[in-house]
Parts: structure tokens; C-alpha cells; sequence
């Protein structure tokens, strides 16, 4: 699975984990965590008070959070400070969508929204239209074929993007087009990645000797690299063009204040709006959590990297692990200590 946050960093970090146990139902204040620890597994039947004070003081607790955590200086995502975004009624809705998905969700397992709202933090600081390099869109940061998975719209998906009053329309297909691109890519290297390596005795010799080199072999992986560079150029500039049309869209565009703006976007991408994304979001953890035994931390891995990715064997395999790909511990070190701020402040 391609990386869906190829900027962030690798490792990860010191974790303060509590005992493991299984947490039954509980106040919000209380949640998953005591104490500053956490406790990593979450019962299937877990199911958090859902009360307009609970989502009051969750709102507040993560509002005093990121305005400790950014007084002046621009959002994640953002681009700018705080002082310039509505962050507020933004967040309000996420945590009204988030219990919402949680109901919905409890006959699969159980979800925690102090958990659910510190993952949106890392995933896009609750910006609608966060957009990763690889194209994941939303507040979500859903890629296409998950979002279809959920039934949500993604742009491109109908004719009707294909035209005005669309801007850039004739680059609407552009992230579909990355389909085939990809696949032919892969189909390549496997058929075509000459059989014999470059050990490091040849690749020395390639470079500091040309004239001793196997010129055969130097220019067979010469062909391979030069075409595997051209089809993913082909690729990112697939990509960057379908950035372009998102974000001619999406300017100037307000679903907070401007209820013709939500039309558009519900009809245009799912990914960007609250009442969609977000309730498809807690049921994918949900699902995530009782395939690994309601572990909240390889689930969570599991919504970041794939499920699959997260697999383990033998005494570990009811729990899955998590993946050592760089990404994903720093994703999962980030939602802990979002995690643990916010729950101090409840």
C-alpha cells in the first residue's frame, strides 16, 4: 500500500502504555485512560456516554489542546493560524458526526471519540480539504478505493465533473487515469527488472571503470530505471493535475457558513463533508478493532497502513502488531500524545 503521509517522520518515540485490560463502559472523563496511561485494549461492547454535556467538554478540551500546541504559529494542514479558522464549529460538528458513528457502529465493537478526535488531529487537524501527495482526501484522509468501500462520492465519479460549472474540468478523470499508470508500472517491474542483480563489486566497477563494466548488464538496468522513471513521472504528474482540479474547486469554499457551498461539495467529494466522511471513519475502526481483538493501537495502524500490514503469527497473531515502515509508528506516537493532552484536559 502506498504511503498516505509520505511527510511525515520515522520512529517511534518513548510510549507511556498502561496495563492491559478490558475497559467496560464508562463516563467520557474516564474513557480508555487513567491516569496518563492507556490502556491498549477496548472491549467489543465498550460504548461511551453520548451526551450533549460530554460532546460540550470534549470540544472543550480539544480546543485548549491545539491552542496550547499552536498559540501563533500556522495549523498542520492549515497553513495558517488559528486565530484565522472557525476551528471551533468545525470540531463541534466532527464530535456530533463522531457519536453518531459510534451508535451506528456498536453492534461491530466498540469506539472511543476522545481516541477517534485525537486521530483526526494527526490525520488533518480537522481541515476538510487536507489533500496528501497521494491524493487522500478530507478530514478522514480517505483514499478512493477506500471511500468507495464506505459508498462515499469521490470526485471524478460522475459525468457531471467532467463539465461546468466544474473549474478544470477536462482534469477530472486525472486521478482515475493513475489506476492503469500504477498497475502497468508494477506489471513492469516484475516482468522486466533484469534478473541478475548489480552486486557491489559491478556497481563499483560501472562507475569508477566503465571500460571493465558488463555492458550488457549496465545497459539492461539502464532501459529498466530510465523507463521505471518516466511511468512515474507519468504518475505524479497524473497526480499534481488532479490536485489542481481539487483545489480549483474547493477555493474559496465554505461548508460551515454557506449551505449552497455543502450542497456542492456532498455532490462533488463525500471525503470533504462531516456528515459522511466521519461516521464511515468510526465504522472502519470498528471493523479494524474486533479484526484485531479490540487492540487500539494495531487497529489504528491498521487504518494508516492496511490491514494486512498489521498481520502477526503464532501467540501475536490475535493482536496483529504494529508495522515498522517509518510512517506508522510516527502516526500512531502522534495519536497517543493527542491522545493523552486532550484526555487530561476532560
Amino acid at each position: 500500500m502506498n504511503s498516505r503521509r509520505v511527510f511525515l517522520g520515522t520512529g517511534l518515540g518513548a510510549l507511556f502504555l498502561g496495563t492491559v485490560r478490558k475497559v467496560e463502559a464508562v463516563p467520557i472523563a474516564q474513557s480508555i485512560v487513567q491516569h496518563n496511561s492507556i490502556e491498549l485494549i477496548l472491549s467489543k461492547d465498550y460504548k461511551p456516554q453520548d451526551t450533549s454535556k460530554n460532546q460540550s467538554k470534549l470540544l472543550k478540551a480539544t480546543m485548549d489542546y491545539v491552542t496550547v500546541a499552536y498559540p501563533a504559529k500556522a495549523l498542520p494542514f492549515w497553513n495558517k493560524p488559528l486565530k484565522d479558522i472557525e476551528l471551533e464549529r468545525r470540531i463541534e460538528g466532527i464530535i456530533a458526526r463522531v457519536y453518531e458513528g459510534i451508535s451506528a457502529a456498536s453492534p461491530i465493537h466498540g469506539v472511543d471519540p476522545v481516541w477517534t478526535i485525537a486521530q483526526l488531529m494527526a490525520e488533518s487537524c480537522f481541515y476538510e480539504f487536507a489533500v496528501s501527495p497521494v491524493l487522500a482526501v478530507g478530514v478522514c484522509q480517505f483514499m478512493r478505493g477506500t471511500a468507495g468501500d464506505y459508498k462515499l462520492l469521490c470526485t471524478g465519479d460522475e459525468e457531471k465533473h467532467t463539465k461546468a460549472p466544474y473549474q478544470l474540468a477536462n482534469l477530472a478523470k486525472k486521478e482515475v487515469d493513475t489506476i492503469p499508470l500504477k498497475k502497468s508500472l508494477a506489471n513492469y517491474r516484475k516482468e522486466h527488472k533484469p534478473k541478475k542483480e548489480l552486486t557491489e563489486k559491478e556497481l563499483r566497477s560501472w562507475i569508477l571503470q566503465p571500460k571493465k563494466a558488463d555492458k550488457k548488464l549496465v545497459k539492461n538496468w539502464d532501459l529498466y530505471e530510465a523507463e521505471v522513471v518516466k511511468r512515474e513521472e507519468a504518475i505524479r504528474t497524473a497526480r499534481r493535475e488532479f490536485y489542481q482540479y481539487l483545489d480549483a474547486n474547493f477555493a474559496g469554499r465554505d461548508m460551515i457558513k454557506n449551505k449552497k457551498d455543502a450542497e456542492f461539495l456532498y455532490g462533488f467529494d463525500q471525503r470533504v463533508t462531516y456528515r459522511t466522511s466521519v461516521p464511515a471513519m468510526v465504522e472502519m475502526m470498528a471493523k479494524l478493532l474486533d479484526a484485531r481483538n479490540g487492540n487500539i493501537l494495531t487497529a489504528t495502524s491498521s487504518y494508516n497502513a492496511g490491514l494486512g500490514n498489521t498481520k502477526d503469527f503464532g501467540q501475536f497473531a490475535k493482536f496483529g502488531r504494529i508495522p515498522s515502515n517509518g510512517e506508522t509508528p510516527t502516526y500512531i506516537s502522534h495519536i497517543i500524545a493527542n491522545y493523552l493532552q486532550i484526555q487530561e484536559r476532560l
